[in-house]
């Protein structure tokens, strides 16, 4: 509640601009003032009245004011400042956030959080739970207690307003600067020659700046005051806390101590003073030329700060728009490695656009490495300067070279092999659906077409991206052509035919069948653009891509584009959707469409989906109402049963058809589930929610039989490879009358995510799942989950039928 109150409390659009959803170039944001006004001060001068806005940033400037990365650094408590030839010993952290930091006496709510920081995969994160800070959100690991930081964004700093400055800078004390904690997260990208490493950016990545104090202990905090001071090692409280402390600031008439001298739950013990930030991170994980992880800090950090210099000059923008750093991660199980880490210092969206230059800028680091000083390590001609002043024993220039060798250099371009388009032909280093929209809307595209081969048995139409790629290019007036060949529509299932007829369906989509679609030079074809002069075109080097799939276009093979192309010539004819739909040899069987009818909570969805079913399925409504047919067996098939929230979602259904039929028509049947064992290649990404997959698939084989135990079903899982298991979902439920009720659904219960059930910070909780707790207890949970549930972006199709 006190976050919320806080929240609400905000300016909405300094909000934004600090949390990265508006752009904050050019904003003076993340600013920290420095209040030096002393009781002798304050006797010989007088303040002006400040005008303007109260939420004006420029309101403090009349305090010295740092950055707020720069001011955890000078400012922090314990640190001794000189301004105008004396020194200012800074005790404490002003408690307001919303009221300028010229005004006396204020005390607002603190927004304090949690950190953590993952040893197996390098990530960090922040949350304002303690139990959401327990396992990683980008692996799914356990968080050790000592990677877990309780810290405070401190608006400002202060001297103590009765303690008067002097001119000894004989003994200055400083505060040891800390490395920022660094993370991305998104899908990995081979480099040109994926033999030499891959990168990845993102637009969300989290920087976290801190300190912890002269001793690296953290700080002792008066919540009612702001007075702070490090702890010190082997005592619970700093000595300044262990007995009554004197007010920060300016006192009462009558008050010499602080309130809370009294209270011992206003001081905070161990709290780190943090800045966290969203901005743009490119993060690179490079190989040596013997096909080694690289795994030295100090070429990996003078590589680092030579790829930023050199990114920063290819941008047109000045290097300390951009920071670096490295950190120690885990590109394969049991292998370490130095990440590269570049990101954005003001959410400008530099950091991101690098991808554009990865072919470029190895070559322009080489030369900048190549000191014209000829230097022994690092010098400001090469890659020293005012931002690496705290690291430059870790720079060696020499180190780096080492590593962009000649050879490695060589090794970087695109290799013949790959080349499937001719000297034109380079790495698609955006997503294929993103090239796509960006080349149909530079050359006016009079046509797209999306390509689809590989295996029938890695066909699964439903949850594709291509088939969502289709709609929403034909609903921006895009004309769609879909190549297929013609062995796999012969061979694709009832439920793929469907989906197919409704792709031929839209007015601007075409399904053209063909007898084998191309493939160039090994490359298979996915995509061309035909443009008014020439098309663009992309290939990839793994067949299996092109299945029309979960895995269209994803291959750890770099994606090939090239352009200026004469368009491919499909010597193929157009199918309708009548020629494509399955015969129905029932009149009575009943197509659903269903997009957000179903909306609302989890608990209850169940009972929606029959209610639904019913009445827009006349026979399927008779059979569930008819009081002499029993419930005698239910079989539920779905290769992507890998998240909590499927599991519920398919228990909810299970229960809600109980609960539809009565008791009394319950026969205690048996519920047989088949799956599969796991999910093929960038299918998943491991956090610690609820639409994240179990880390260990025999986890979640116990925790989907410990639900529908918990909720009263008897169930058989039966787990198998992929290959083994269909890929439609099928829910059939056999009553004792001899009539059974099919329902196919064309994306299973996955079809529906997750949402946070109500607003505000508290009800993201509901959206996270400790996967660390045994599997009795993560199996009540998943039965007791209380979240709402919502349709995609675009709908999905539930066919009903009764024999």
């Amino acid at each position: 509640l006190l976050h919320k109150d806080r929240m609400s409390g905000e300016y909405l659009l300094r909000e934004l601009a600090t949390e990265g959803f508006l752009p904050g170039y050019g904003f003076p944001t993340h600013i920290a003032a420095f209040d030096n006004l002393t009781v002798g001060q304050f006797k010989r001068m007088k303040r002006g009245k400040e005008g303007g806005r109260e939420d004006n940033r420029y309101r403090r400037r009349e305090l010295a004011s740092r950055d707020r990365v720069t001011a955890l650094r000078e400012y922090a408590p314990g640190s001794e400042i000189v301004m105008d030839g004396l020194v200012y010993r800074s005790a404490g952290i002003t408690l307001n956030w919303h009221i300028p930091a010229t005004q006396q006496d204020v005390r607002e709510i603190q927004d304090i959080r949690f950190v953590w920081r993952c040893h197996h995969c390098g990530a960090s994160g922040s949350s304002h739970s303690l139990d959401a800070s327990r396992h990683c959100h980008a692996c799914g690991n356990g968080i050790r207690s000592d990677d877990i930081r309780e810290f405070l964004e401190p608006a400002g700093f202060a001297v103590d307003f009765y303690e008067d400055p002097d001119n000894d800078i004989t003994t200055q004390h400083f505060v040891p600067v800390e490395a920022p904690w660094i993370s991305a997260q998104g899908d990995w990208m081979p480099l040109p020659n994926p033999e030499l490493g891959r990168f990845r950016v993102t637009t969300r990545g989290h920087v976290f700046h801190q300190s912890r104090g002269i001793n690296s202990g953290g700080y002792a905090l008066c919540l009612a005051c702001g007075r702070a001071e490090p702890m010190t090692p082997d005592q619970p409280l700093p000595p300044g806390f262990q007995k009554p402390h004197r007010k920060l600031r300016g006192a009462r008439a009558g008050e010499t101590l602080c309130p809370g001298s009294h209270e011992p739950w206003k001081i905070k013990a161990g709290l780190t003073l943090g800045h966290e930030a969203y901005t743009d991170v490119l993060e690179l994980q490079l190989k040596t030329e013997n096909g080694v992880w690289l795994h030295d800090r100090v070429p990996a950090l003078t590589l680092a700060v030579a790829l930023r210099d050199c990114i920063a000059e290819l941008l047109g923008v000045q290097a300390t728009e951009l920071g670096c750093d490295v950190k120690e991660a885990k590109p394969e199980a049991g292998i370490k490695c130095q990440s590269i880490l570049i990101y954005d210092r003001f959410a400008a969206g530099y950091a991101s656009s690098a991808d554009r230059f990865i072919e470029r800028v190895f070559g322009e680091a080489r030369r900048r490495l190549d000191c014209v000083a000829g230097c022994d390590s690092a010098c400001p001609h090469c890659v020293l300067d005012f931002d690496q002043r705290f690291a430059a024993d870790s720079l060696d220039r020499r180190a780096a070279l080492n590593v962009l060798t000649d050879q490695w250099l060589n090794a970087m371009a695109l290799p013949d092999s790959m080349a499937y388009f001719g000297a034109g032909s380079h790495p698609e280093y955006a997503r294929l659906s993103e090239a796509i929209w960006r080349e149909s809307n530079r050359n006016s595209a009079s046509q797209v077409r999306l390509f689809c081969g590989g295996e029938i048995e890695d066909w699964d139409i439903g949850p594709s991206p291509l088939r969502h790629l289709a709609y929403r290019l034909a609903g921006q007036d895009r004309d769609v052509v879909i190549v297929l060949p013609r062995s796999c529509v012969e061979a694709a299932g009832e439920s793929d035919r469907f989906l197919l007829s409704s792709l031929a369906h839209h007015p601007r989509i075409d399904i053209v069948v063909v007898a084998d679609v191309p493939v160039i030079k090994g490359g298979a074809v996915l995509a061309e653009v035909i443009g008014s002069n020439a098309s663009a075109r992309w290939a990839i080097g793994a067949a299996s891509a092109s299945a029309f799939g979960m895995n269209w276009a994803i291959s750890p093979l770099p994606l090939i584009t090239g352009s200026g192309l004469a368009p491919l010539a499909l010597n193929g004819i157009s199918i309708s959707a009548a020629e494509l739909r399955p015969q129905a040899s029932d009149p009575g069987d009943r197509e659903i469409e269903i997009h957000h009818q179903l909306d609302g909570p989890l608990q209850g969805f169940g009972r929606r989906f029959w209610s639904m079913v019913g009445k827009q399925h006349p026979a399927s409504n008779a059979l569930l109402s008819n009081s002499g047919a029993d419930v005698a067996k239910i079989r539920y098939q779905d290769r992507y049963l890998f998240t909590p929230v499927s599991i519920a979602l398919l228990s909810e259904l299970i229960i809600g058809l109980r609960d539809l039929v009565g008791r009394e028509r319950w026969a205690n049947p048996m519920v047989a589930i088949a799956t599969t064992q796991q999910r093929t290649l960038s299918e998943s990404v491991p956090r610690s929610v609820v639409w994240a997959d179990w880390p260990d698939i025999h986890l979640r084989d116990q925790v989907a039989t410990h639900t529908l135990q918990y909720l009263g079903v008897d169930v058989e899982l039966h787990v198998a490879g992929k290959a083994a298991t269909h890929h439609g979902r099928l829910l059939e439920v056999d009553f004792s009358s001899g009539l059974r009720l099919t329902v196919r659904l064309d994306q299973g219960v996955s079809y529906w995510r997750a949402v946070a059930a109500g607003s505000g910070y508290g009800s993201r909780a509901s959206l996270m799942f400790d996967f660390g707790l045994d599997p009795e207890e993560q199996g009540r949970r998943v039965a007791e989950m209380v979240v709402n549930v919502e349709g995609a972006l675009h709908p999905t199709e539930v066919f009903a039928k009764v024999r």
